[in-house]
């Protein structure tokens, strides 16, 4: 993030953050850290990502996913900043460092630093949030690493400080020295590069100078609020994504270890007992001979013979006597009998299991008993796939989950959906839902992709027999449930869309529905 854009964002950040209090801190990807903050009746998520070059700082309504269990440090965070209030800001914005006052037993500062991320601290560092120095425009031009000591000075800045002619250089650096707001902001960004899964974005309070790069897309914003919303939610919302799947995969590497190891374990059971439910072969054996033999004697071992006639040598425990010898290989062979079916039937269970992990599915936690139940664990790692829907993917690629049944229909909203997915249902009359997948708030589906959701909606409709379905578009956050009411009845507060739709038939199969 560039310093002068920075110092944009942090005037436009204070009336929303002083008076705020710090709800809950959390770490939902490596160097991505969200500070839920609020006021009664209204709360958002201020989202940091510390890193040298590819930072970021933004507000949003949403709150990224975060694993189930917090590292220690966030914990330490918690511990001493949640339920504060926010007093004031200094912002050190030549450094890109934004520090909370907070208030308390403890006053300090939260530090929100987007190289080293956030921290607590009583005292910030001498110097910190001094107005600095500015080089003069000749410092500036003669200097191509003036950015190393005055990193306000930023390579972007002194790129169209050189392209512009004196006049207007001088006057756009001294709009900067000043503190004066453009009111202007422009997000460039650029397609993803080679080995990467997201596009760069960059925010700068100026026009860049010269031919755009190629592929690259500009956007005008009248606040900072706004650009740096839309410049980095996407990009850090796929890194918390790439985050939950990384940790997913190495879940799923760490179950399919352990339900190896449990299978041979199992059956190397199933072999031990199917070896004791042999022993009652010897048994009888013995038995068959006893009545010509002493059954109190102690032997070491003793002659029988198979079904064959073939002679067997039997080894016995001589402490016990004959008798005994035959008895304990009944009780062995019983013991064999009984536990057998049982281990056979785990062995089943957990190589069925082990199947849905290499597949790519985890299994419901044990004991879970749905959404809001004591034993939800609410883990991001758990996949519930007991929810009868099907799957399409848009042609923009785009998933649409849609309800085979009221059931299916009712579950969709809390166990599949977050508040920023779109929801769709034919108007006027009875149908599915359908769900369309967003990756990140304010993600702009094109319209192709809205159009066939709706399509898919009104094919399992009461409108499913006629040539045009009206289709009903809102966000997943303004449907509720019907509290009491029957399964899949939603009460819709707001609507974004309605859309009027030719129904297709073979859209089903050309979609890949599942």
């Amino acid at each position: 993030m560039e310093s002068n854009f920075f110092r944009c964002l942090v005037r436009e950040l204070e009336p929303v953050l002083v008076g705020s209090r710090i709800q809950k801190i959390f770490k939902p990807a490596p160097d991505i850290q969200t500070i839920e903050l609020g006021r009664p009746g209204r709360k958002w998520f201020l989202l940091l990502q510390a890193a040298a070059k590819e930072s970021a700082l933004f507000l949003s309504a949403e709150k990224p996913e975060n694993p189930a269990q917090p590292d220690s440090r966030t914990m330490w965070l918690r511990k001493r900043l949640v339920g504060r209030r926010v007093a004031g800001l200094v912002s050190d914005w030549p450094n890109r460092c934004l520090a909370l006052r907070v208030g308390g037993e403890e006053p300090g500062y939260l530090v929100l630093d987007l190289r080293e991320g956030a921290s607590f601290v009583l005292e910030l560092d001498a110097g910190f949030g001094l107005d600095p120095v500015w080089p003069s425009l000749d410092e500036i031009l003669r200097d191509a690493d003036i950015w190393r000591t005055c990193p306000h000075v930023s390579p972007a800045l002194r790129r169209v400080l050189a392209g512009l002619d004196t006049s207007q250089s001088s006057a756009l650096l001294e709009a900067l020295r000043t503190g004066q707001s453009t009111g202007r902001f422009h997000v460039y960004a650029t397609a993803p590069e080679p080995g990467r899964l997201l596009s760069l974005a960059e925010v700068l309070v100026w026009r860049r100078l010269g031919a755009s790069q190629s592929q690259e897309s500009v956007r005008v914003f009248d606040t900072a609020l706004q650009a740096a919303s839309a410049a980095y939610a996407g990009r850090v919302f796929g890194l918390v994504r790439a985050s939950a799947g990384a940790a997913d995969e190495a879940a799923r590497k760490t179950a399919a270890k352990r339900l190896r190891r449990l299978v041979q374990k199992l059956e190397k059971e199933e072999r031990r007992l199917l070896g004791m439910s042999g022993l009652g072969a010897r048994g009888e054996a013995i038995k068959a001979r006893l009545y010509a033999v002493d059954t109190n004697a102690k032997l070491a071992t003793f002659t029988v013979w198979d079904d064959a006639g073939r002679e067997i040598e039997l080894e016995l425990d001589p402490s016990l006597s004959l008798r005994a010898n035959m008895e304990k290989y009944f009780r062995l062979a019983a013991k064999g009998k009984r536990g057998l079916p049982q281990v056979a039937a785990r062995r089943v269970a957990v190589q069925v299991e082990l199947d849905a992990v290499l597949a790519g599915r985890m299994p419901e936690p044990r004991g879970w008993r749905g959404p809001g139940s004591a034993a939800d664990p609410g883990a991001r790692g758990a996949k519930r796939q007991d929810i009868a829907v099907r799957r399409f993917r848009t042609s923009d690629g785009f998933l649409v989950l849609r309800g085979r049944n009221s059931a299916a229909n009712h579950a969709m909203l809390s166990r599949h959906a977050r508040p920023y997915d779109l929801w769709f249902h034919v108007a006027d009359g009875p149908g599915c839902h359908c769900i369309l997948k967003r990756d990140f708030p304010d993600q702009q589906v094109p319209e192709q992709s809205l159009r066939e959701a709706a399509v898919l909606t009104g094919l399992r409709s009461w409108q499913t027999q006629g040539a045009k379905a009206e289709v009903h578009c809102a966000l997943v956050k303004d449907v509720r449930k019907v509290k009491g009411g029957e399964l899949g009845r939603v009460r819709v507060e707001n609507i974004q869309h309605t859309l009027l739709v030719a129904l297709d038939p073979g859209l089903e199969m050309r979609l890949g529905g599942d």
